[in-house]
C-alpha cells in the first residue's frame, strides 16, 4: 500500500491504494503496444483486430526485434509452433498476414521466387508519443501458442491491459488493480457476457489474472476488481 492506510475503515473498498505491481520474471520479454493498435481490438467492422491477428502481430513484433530481421512465413510458423503443433493452420496464417498488411499493421517485402527467397514481413512502425503505448509481457502470447488460452482470450487480456493503462494515466487506477463490469467488456468487444465470463475463467486458470474483489453497484450489477498479473 502506498499510503498510510493502517486502521482506515475504508481500506477494503479503497481503489486508491497500490496492491502490487505487475509480476515479471528476471529476463522476461516484453512487447510495446501502441494505443492505435489496442483501439482496434474494440472497433466495429473490417478494421477490428481479431485474436488470431493479434497473435501473429505479437509474434512478428517480438521476433522482429529479437532477430533484427524480417520474418518469412517459415519463421512465423516456427514461432507459432509448440511440441510440433502450430497454433494456427498455414491457411489461417496466410489469411492473417494478408489482412494485417491490408490494415497497415505490417509490411510485406516481396521475395524472389527464382532465387528461392520467400516474401518476408515486418511491423509497420507507428509514430506516437511514448505515453500512448504500454508494455506487456510476452508471456500471455507464449501461453496462447502453447494452447493454454485461445487467441480470443489473448485479445481480451490485451484489451483489459489497455483499458487499465488508460485508467492509470488518467489517475483513476494504480498498480495492477483493475475494476470493470463484465457487461462493459462485452459491449466494448461486441461479445455476449457469457463469452466474456468463460474467457475470464480461462485467464484466471492460466494465472495471468486474479479476482481481487467483487461488489455490486447501485443498479445491482457486479463490478469485478481484478489483479492483472502480466
Amino acid at each position: 500500500c502506498s499510503y498510510d492506510c493502517k486502521g482506515c475503515e475504508h481500506t477494503k473498498e479503497c481503489f486508491n491504494k497500490v496492491e502490487s505491481d505487475f509480476t515479471f520474471d528476471d529476463g522476461e520479454e516484453f512487447i510495446n503496444i501502441e494505443y492505435k493498435v489496442a483501439k482496434k481490438l474494440s472497433v466495429k467492422g473490417v478494421n477490428n483486430m481479431s485474436g488470431s491477428e493479434l497473435l501473429v502481430f505479437n509474434v512478428l513484433k517480438h521476433w522482429d526485434r529479437e532477430l533484427n530481421r524480417e520474418l518469412n512465413i517459415d519463421d512465423i510458423v516456427k514461432h507459432l509452433t509448440y511440441k510440433n503443433k502450430c497454433r494456427l493452420s498455414l491457411k489461417t496464417i496466410r489469411e492473417v498476414l494478408k489482412t494485417l498488411e491490408d490494415k497497415g499493421f505490417i509490411i510485406k517485402n516481396k521475395g524472389v521466387r527464382k532465387l528461392g527467397i520467400k516474401d518476408s514481413y515486418t511491423i509497420n512502425p507507428i509514430r506516437c508519443d511514448i505515453d500512448k503505448t504500454f508494455d506487456i509481457s510476452y508471456f500471455p502470447t507464449l501461453i496462447c501458442i502453447y494452447g493454454v488460452i485461445t487467441p480470443s482470450e489473448l485479445k481480451l487480456y490485451h484489451y483489459m491491459r489497455y483499458k487499465h493503462d488508460l485508467m492509470v494515466k488518467d489517475n483513476k487506477a494504480q498498480g495492477n488493480i483493475f475494476r470493470i463490469n463484465q457487461d462493459e467488456l462485452a459491449k466494448d468487444l461486441m461479445l455476449d457476457k457469457s463469452s466474456i465470463s468463460r474467457s475470464i475463467k480461462k485467464l484466471l486458470e492460466a494465472k495471468i489474472l486474479e479476482i481481487w474483489d467483487i461488489k455490486k453497484n447501485e443498479k445491482g450489477f457486479d463490478y469485478y476488481t481484478y489483479r492483472l498479473v502480466k
